[in-house]
């Protein structure tokens, strides 16, 4: 349990950040209070750092990785954009009807920017937490490249005005049924392999926080070399840490969005191509670079999100 106080900072940290966005007119008055509110944020997000003992090494990785992501996120909602008066997102507003081009249909619906909501109420309470979760910009005007073409094409004409843009979006070739079955079967297998990860660190003196023993081979490995165990060792970590990224904050998001709820009750965020899987083909590297420039596609389902142009 003490490992997990660790991340009290971070979590702080992020607390700050959305009492920043949610008062944008006290904490974006000027650019000191900007400077103060990112000081504020990085202090105790930074208290990770200090020397302590993590015994599960997946924790200190997330929480290393967090908090650093959390202080660069920061200083880019702080002091490079100004989020509640730069920045709006896509939203669903109503379904129109539907065509029957294909098979399954195609729903026409209602589609305009949303800018920060000027009253404190429930839209800003959205907006904020949409802003503060959602890493990846998808479906928001300062990542561009994660909207639909046709989509960002028709929204850009409209953006000063508000106007709607209406739109055919959901002729899918992953219809709802299989997308269901995907995230079943990845979720299944990040949860079998974090429990494969339990397994082996339990014979591992390593995981069991004895790291002065690092030249101890679990009794599995004996006789192999320090560099071979060393390899597996971090083979376990880093597929573990992906593992769990994926299950918590894909997988697990996708399905309650999309599966259970649909974009009848959550709008944009009911749609299938609000998220895109975690990690491409490294074959994208090659054809797009490291940056990349499109997730559209679901890799580990093998099927690609294609759209019905109006």
């Amino acid at each position: 349990m003490a490992d997990y106080y660790t991340l009290l900072g971070p979590i702080l940290g992020r607390f700050i950040l959305w009492a920043a966005l949610l008062f944008p007119n006290i904490f974006y008055s000027s650019y000191v209070t900007r400077l103060l509110t990112f000081t504020a944020i990085a202090l105790p997000t930074a208290s990770i750092f200090k020397g302590h003992k993590i015994a599960n090494p997946v924790i200190s990785y997330f929480g290393g990785i967090f908090a650093a992501w959390l202080i660069l996120w920061s200083m880019v909602m702080t002091l490079i954009y100004n989020p509640p008066r730069e920045f709006c997102r896509v939203r669903k507003t109503k379904v129109i009807g539907t065509t029957t081009s294909n098979s399954e249909g195609a729903q026409i619906s209602a589609y305009q920017w949303e800018p920060c909501p000027k009253q404190f109420g429930r839209k800003r309470l959205l907006w904020t937490l949409d802003l503060l979760f959602n890493f990846r910009g998808v479906g928001w005007s300062h990542q561009p490249h994660r909207i639909p073409p046709h989509i960002s094409n028709n929204l850009a004409i409209a953006r000063n005005s508000l106007e709607e843009s209406h739109l055919k979006t959901d002729a899918q070739t992953q219809s709802k049924t299989s997308f269901l079955i995907c995230q079943l079967m990845l979720l299944l297998r990040d949860y079998l392999w974090w429990d494969v990860f339990t397994h082996f660190s339990v014979m591992d003196p390593y995981f069991q926080g004895e790291h002065s023993q690092i030249s101890l081979a679990p009794a599995y490995l004996v006789g192999y070399y320090p560099v071979a165990v060393a390899c597996w060792r971090i083979f376990l970590v880093f597929s573990t840490t992906y593992a769990l990224m994926e299950m918590f904050f894909v997988t697990s998001i996708s399905f309650i969005a999309v599966c259970i709820f649909g974009d009848e009750w959550l709008g944009t965020w009911g749609e299938r191509w609000m998220h895109p899987s975690l990690f491409g083909h490294l074959v994208g590297v090659y054809h797009k670079g490291l940056r990349g420039r499109s997730a559209l596609l679901h890799p580990s389902c093998n099927t690609s999100v294609s759209y019905e142009l109006s």
